[in-house]
């Protein structure tokens, strides 16, 4: 890792390279990449002040080193873009994908690691491209295009396709500050790409356009990588990444955490997506379980209990604990919904649903389970075994009622089960989940593919096996 900031421009006439590049020439080499910035304001101008008073004073300081208050953006990122590629940069907000852009294209200064460009950078990374709200539209292109070194008789032949690129003509010499947010989009990339750039860099300002413009731009930048351009996107739009995009790299709290295809960035992403939302929900069901801990009921009826965590359960899943008595013979403790083999549930594959209970009693019983979406707003699908004969033998103890899927329908994502224990008169002896918390359970995802990820981010609940017929 280079211990000072540096940042080169090395222009090269990308008309004059051959058409197939070998793969060590490449356009922006970035190298230990970090960026920290300090939360509190106040102590961010002294430290500021510091630093200016360091460099005139030819202090030594240590870049590498946090301060109080201080936190790193961007951590230790190094990646390589070369011509015809396009990058996709994903994560969650605040992940430092927005910062590490601006550092590629040279708009924040490093505070460690080097930037090495080759070739005109466009940066699209705020809606309107730097417009000035008092100019037109037109006179706004015509500025951004002396800005990246295009002469205004060069700018003059291209002027108009980029009116009618951006569909805006009857509008293209009204102020700017009259547009609406998803009219500065349109000006801005439509001048963007029309500069013949080596680099364009592209933060989310396509999220406001509409569905015709976005296809527009997608055929766009794919006639644009063809030509030899390169991209570098930050997106949460999953079908536009899979689309354009062949390599992707996922950031998670200023690090890369991983690069790959664009699919497989995707797919990764929200995998991620799918554990922080298990997580939250873990995180609400503690705090059920800490007040009902500090309840303690004095006379629990049939069916209530004190919950508490089990250390053999894991995450996610609680074990119901509460003495028995004649007014409550039966408990149950815990219901899990399970892989058949290997640690993780996969849409297609054998389940099965374990309900664990506590008995005084012998009897034949009805049981069952429901499946539900986290937020228990949707019964996706019930299953109970004796409504209809053929009944479970609850034996005194504690012991287990176990069900058997051989195909799980369900794709991936976070889920809620709950479960029940019936008489032979159809009467609730026992439930778990319906006036308390439920047990959740995660299904990973079956694959990495354009398919699973659409389902994935359509927040698609089962799989539909089907056979095409043409």
């Amino acid at each position: 890792m280079t211990t000072g900031p540096s940042l080169s421009n090395e222009k090269v006439d990308l008309a004059t390279l051959p058409a197939a590049l070998p793969r060590s020439d490449w356009l922006i080499d970035a190298q230990g990449v970090r960026k920290k910035y300090c939360r509190d304001l106040r102590r961010s101008l002294w430290y500021g002040l510091r630093d200016v008073a360091d460099a005139l004073t030819l202090r030594p300081n240590a870049p590498e080193v946090l301060r109080e208050h201080e936190f790193w953006a961007v951590n230790d990122v190094s990646l390589r873009l070369h011509p015809g590629d396009s990058l996709a940069l994903l994560g969650r907000n605040g992940a430092g994908k927005s910062t590490l852009l601006k550092l590629l294209a040279g708009q924040r200064s490093l505070t460690v690691g080097s930037v090495k460009i080759r070739g005109r950078v466009v940066a699209l990374t705020d809606l309107g491209l730097g417009f000035d709200p008092v100019l037109t539209g037109r006179e706004n292109a015509y500025v951004n295009a002396a800005v990246h070194g295009i002469p205004r008789r060069a700018f003059d032949a291209l002027i108009e396709d980029v009116i009618d690129f951006s569909e805006i003509r009857p509008f293209i010499d009204s102020a700017v500050q009259t547009y609406s947010s998803g009219m500065k989009a349109r000006l801005g990339f439509s001048v963007a790409t029309h500069l013949n750039p080596d680099i364009l860099i592209v933060d989310e300002v396509l999220a406001v356009g509409d569905l015709s413009f976005k296809l527009k731009c997608i055929q766009h930048v794919r006639t644009f990588l063809r030509q030899g351009g390169s991209i570098l996107l930050v997106s949460h739009d999953p079908y536009l990444v899979q689309s354009i995009c062949n390599r992707a790299i996922v950031l998670d709290e200023g690090r890369a955490i991983f690069e790959g295809t664009g699919v497989e960035g995707v797919s990764l992403h929200f995998q991620r997506e799918h554990e922080r939302s298990l997580s939250s929900v873990n995180n609400f069901d503690s705090t059920v379980v800490d007040a009902a801990l500090r309840t303690q009921c004095a006379a629990p009826q049939v069916g209530d209990g004190i919950l508490a965590v089990s250390e053999k359960a894991g995450p996610g899943r609680y074990v119901r604990r509460g003495e028995l008595s004649s007014r409550r013979p039966i408990a149950i403790d815990l219901i899990e919904v399970l892989p058949e083999e290997g640690r993780f549930l996969r849409p297609g594959y054998p389940a099965k649903v374990v309900l664990r209970y506590r008995s005084n009693i012998a009897a034949e019983v009805a049981w069952g389970f429901s499946l539900c979406t986290e937020d228990l707003q949707v019964c996706i699908a019930s299953c109970a075994k004796g409504l209809d004969g053929g009944r479970s033998h609850l034996r005194a103890g504690e012991h287990c009622l176990m069900c058997r899927i051989p195909d799980f329908p369900l794709q991936a994502g976070v889920y809620a089960v709950r479960g029940g224990i019936a008489a032979e008169s159809h009467a609730a002896m026992v439930l778990l989940g319906y006036d308390d918390a439920p047990c959740y359970f995660s299904v990973a995802a079956f694959d990495i593919s354009r398919a699973s990820n659409f389902n994935m981010e359509t927040n698609d609940l089962v799989v539909m096996k089907t056979e095409w017929c043409s």
